[in-house]
């Protein structure tokens, strides 16, 4: 019986504590300051939206041209690091925002606000560009992959990179967690199969083929919600945070684009 009650015990404290704690292991967010490196090397391409009061910062790389790329990063993720690879896009302005809480962004991240921000951000630029959704290519990577299948879903742009996609973050909680309650203790779902049924064009979908984060089955699900409407890539021998060093991963996404 004693032991019996320390396994109950344990398990309980466990499971509280996974949900106390879910936000500080969902979101890890890196933080600049106007004197950190990448804030003085790259002040002129600095761009910022207002959110209700929040200020969101971030970079637009090669400026003014008439088509947009705007890139969601992973959880853990400053997008500043991405600038000097998406300066190789030249037939593309690229918009690198990083999330509430994130860089030099004001707030704090949570599903709800990370959806609210991309559309209103998206609304904002395509008007201020004054382009359409046509000319906009949405570009996420792991979690930002879940934010650019949102905004994809809700507006019909022209293309869609998902890197490291899953299904729903709870699925992916499930697989590294399968003792514990997670799917009823998660506030921040990130359900891309959702959206996946509203996506109106054949999206880019880039997978590690060594993934130690996101299971397989997992990409696989969203894969076959699009049913057979989109491109798969799987780079082999690349890792959930190395995928973007194999020379496959830049091909790929250069030959997509290109595919008009």
């Amino acid at each position: 019986m004693i032991i019996l009650a320390t396994i109950i015990g344990f398990y309980a404290f466990m499971t509280l504590y996974l949900f106390l704690v879910q936000d500080r292991m969902i979101f890890l967010p890196p933080k600049l300051t106007e004197q950190s490196p990448q804030s003085i090397r790259y002040k002129a391409l600095d761009k910022s939206f207002n959110v209700d009061g929040v200020l969101l910062r971030g970079w637009l790389v090669n400026p003014g041209k008439q088509k947009l790329i705007i890139y969601y990063g992973g959880n853990a993720e400053e997008v500043s690091l991405n600038i000097e690879d998406f300066r190789r896009l030249t037939d593309y302005s690229v918009l690198l925002l990083n999330y509430r809480g994130y860089g030099r962004s004001e707030g704090r991240p949570g599903q709800a606000a990370l959806f609210g921000d991309a559309l209103r951000v998206f609304d904002q630029i395509t008007v201020e560009m004054n382009i359409s959704s046509a000319e906009v290519v949405l570009f996420g990577r792991s979690l930002g992959s879940s934010v650019a299948a949102f905004v994809g879903g809700k507006r019909p742009v022209s293309k869609l990179i998902l890197v490291t996609p899953f299904d729903s973050l709870k699925s992916v909680a499930k697989a590294h967690f399968p003792l514990f309650p997670v799917g009823l203790l998660m506030r921040h779902s990130f359900d891309s199969l959702s959206s996946a049924e509203h996506i109106q064009c054949r999206p880019l979908v880039l997978i590690a083929g060594e993934d130690e984060i996101i299971p397989r089955k997992n990409s696989m699900n969203l894969i076959h919600a699009f049913k057979g409407n989109c491109t798969v890539i799987i780079v082999k021998f690349a890792e959930h945070n190395s995928i973007h060093m194999f020379p496959e991963y830049w091909l790929s996404i250069e030959n997509y684009l290109g595919n008009d």
